[in-house]
């Protein structure tokens, strides 16, 4: 019987990714714990593992990921609030990442600009999660179609005077 050929993956050690996750720590030293996981699993099913931004552009793409809609470094008592997460998948997570590091800075920064300072102020100012304060279900039951989720967007975080660093 011929020998089983060594995979890549067999052979090469994950470096840069241990090291990524050592300087990041774990993950429940970045507030995902138990709590957290309740959370994500009841998210995921009440999303029905669908990415939201896949169903806006009437695509149905299987996901896992569990956004918080607004970063915890702009909201952090929202941390378990149903209403403000999201399922999306990698794709759109990682873009929505890097969007909301833009707008709100990012969560290691030590100095934010004044913008960011600004829209962080006006999401601590909200009263109620983008998604409402139950969650709510805005996935449709099977042949009805996509609709989207309640979306907050950059609009909504500046008050008004304050102008856009794309402007």
């Amino acid at each position: 019987m011929p020998k089983r050929l060594k995979r890549r993956s067999d052979t090469i050690r994950r470096v840069g990714r241990d090291i990524y996750e050592v300087r990041r720590g774990s993950s429940s030293s970045q507030g995902y714990d138990a709590d957290w996981e309740r959370i994500a699993k009841r998210r995921r099913q009440l999303d029905h593992y669908l990415c939201q931004e896949c169903l806006k552009r009437g695509l149905s793409t299987s996901a896992k990921d569990v956004d918080h809609i607004i970063p915890l470094h702009g909201r952090i008592d929202w941390r378990l609030e149903l209403g403000n997460t999201q399922v999306l998948c990698r794709m759109h997570h990682r873009a929505k990442t890097e969007h909301g590091n833009q707008l709100f800075g990012s969560s290691t920064e030590a100095n934010v600009s004044v913008i960011q300072q600004t829209r962080r102020d006006a999401a601590r100012r909200l009263q109620e999660p983008p998604r409402g304060a139950g969650g709510g279900l805005k996935v449709p039951r099977c042949g009805t179609g996509p609709r989207a989720p309640m979306r907050i967007s950059a609009r909504d975080i500046v008050p008004q005077g304050v102008k856009n660093e794309r402007s």
